[in-house]
């Protein structure tokens, strides 16, 4: 996918992240993470982006289906799927306008105030 699409690390590692956001949304049975603050070490770097409903204590903190019910993770979420939607049409211009009408969708006043991962 890297090379094919030219995604760039910080946009692949918010990419992984995100697939294992659902993995964890997706499989009901979660194993206690072993952390005071109740967040898997695996997933520490979108604690650490500050993205999560949290009480901001370390020693403590919200169960893990709680932390994720946040609006900052939602809006990361789309901007993360639209730069890579962007670099998916970029990769074949031929292509491109078969694929403009979905992209069209992220130009919705839901999406106008979201940060663009990837500038272009």
């Amino acid at each position: 996918m890297v090379p094919s699409y030219g995604i760039s690390a910080p946009l692949l590692d918010d990419f992984n992240d995100l697939i294992e956001l659902r993995n964890e949304i997706i499989h009901p049975a979660h194993v206690p993470t072993g952390t005071p603050d109740n967040w898997p070490a695996y997933l520490r770097r979108v604690k650490d982006l500050g993205l999560l409903s949290t009480t901001g204590r370390s020693d403590s903190d919200y169960a893990l289906l709680d932390q994720i019910a946040s609006h900052r993770l939602f809006e990361w979420a789309i901007s993360v799927v639209r730069s890579l939607y962007q670099l998916v049409i970029r990769s074949d211009p031929r292509r491109a306008p078969t694929f403009m009408g979905f992209y069209r969708m992220f130009e919705s006043e839901w999406f106008k105030s979201l940060p663009d991962v990837l500038l272009w």
